[in-house]
């Protein structure tokens, strides 16, 4: 099925021009078919050189004109990868009201993937640390009012009541969550303001025990927060973003970012209870064509039982479009951790990419 789809979906794209192409549109049903090519030649500390996929994906968006500013929408979005394995990243439905806005349901990005304002970054930046896509997820995101937005996310947890386990019946939470936030976005003349603010709680579980004497599985939550803003003048622009993520439960871990030399830069490493992240960009657009960039990435994360943990990072970048569908960028980072006064772990990474969007 899914290479059907891939198939499908390649023979659409072909048959159009180089453009995000509508390959249907008549009486009031409108599909289009868009996608891009992501590939980066990656240098990592300790690594050899290698070609990577960054997210390679081909996109079908349709939707059906209901008549008085009411539309059905949908979504579908494929990313095929150098082996043969191709992922659904998101599947989605719903209904658009003009002036309201739009309720979708499926696999999809909430408001928090929207929260950040500081990474111009291709590949290295971004802090956000409020729960951003769910496989299972109604969202809400309204129209624009005056500048000011909003957008609310529920995600579906565990349908099954119990599971065996080891021939053992265990009672299972419920691994809901939501996500809420709001965002702001003017112009006055030259000057550009974004702001925006999310919250997240997501439900986790963790292994089985008897309570009250039925075996279950035990629960903490883990919140997330993001606030950021970000001014632009000109051809300048800079952004300021702070984040956090916690547990109520400090035997178990949330992400703490270090570089992962084989996933774009963003691994994680668990076991912290509590982190704090801060992000400065700069960017200035030197021609219609090209950009250059930096940032400042600074946090802490507390564990259990150790001393807390600091980091610092770096990101230099550039890019430049060749054409309006290709880019070229080339970006570093260098960060390092320390515990008690002492470096821990030092990573850098160089990424040289190519994009073609059609």
């Amino acid at each position: 099925m899914k290479k059907t789809l891939v198939a499908l979906a390649v023979a659409a794209v072909a048959a159009t021009s180089a453009n995000a192409a509508v390959v249907y549109d008549q009486d009031g049903s409108k599909v289009e078919v868009g996608g891009s090519v992501r590939l980066v030649l990656q240098k990592a500390k300790d690594k050899r050189t290698d070609l990577l996929n960054n997210g390679s994906r081909i996109t079908v968006n349709a939707s059906q004109d209901l008549g008085n500013g009411l539309s059905a929408v949908g979504q579908l979005e494929i990313r095929p990868d150098f082996s043969s394995d191709t992922k659904t990243s998101r599947l989605w439905a719903g209904f658009k009201q003009e002036g309201v806005g739009t309720l979708t349901f499926g696999k999809l990005l909430t408001i928090g993937d929207e929260l950040g304002q500081s990474d111009f970054t291709y590949n290295f930046g971004g802090i956000n640390k409020v729960t951003d896509s769910g496989d299972k997820v109604a969202h809400f995101r309204s129209a624009n009012f005056g500048g000011f937005s909003f957008g609310v996310d529920y995600l579906f947890g565990n349908s099954a009541k119990t599971k065996e386990v080891n021939g053992q019946v265990v009672k299972v939470n419920n691994n809901r969550g939501y996500v809420v936030g709001a965002l702001y976005n003017n112009k006055f003349g030259d000057l550009g303001i974004d702001a925006a603010v999310g919250f997240s709680q997501d439900n986790r579980s963790t292994d089985a025990t008897v309570v009250s004497g039925t075996l279950a599985e035990g629960n903490y939550k883990e919140k997330g927060f993001t606030s950021g803003l970000r001014v632009s003048y000109d051809k300048f622009a800079v952004g300021f973003d702070y984040s956090q993520r916690k547990t109520d439960n400090k035997a178990q871990g949330v992400t703490f970012r270090v570089v992962k030399k084989d996933d774009g830069g963003k691994a994680i490493l668990t076991k912290y209870h509590k982190i704090n992240e801060y992000e400065l960009g700069l960017k200035y657009q030197v021609t219609d064509a090209s950009k250059v960039y930096g940032e400042w990435l600074w946090g802490k994360g507390k564990a259990l039982d150790e001393a807390d943990t600091k980091f610092n990072g770096f990101i230099l970048g550039a890019d430049y479009k060749i054409h309006k569908n290709v880019v070229t960028y080339l970006e570093g980072i260098t960060i390092k951790g320390k515990q008690a006064g002492n470096t821990v772990w030092k990573d850098n990474a160089v990424n040289l990419g190519l994009r073609v969007f059609f």
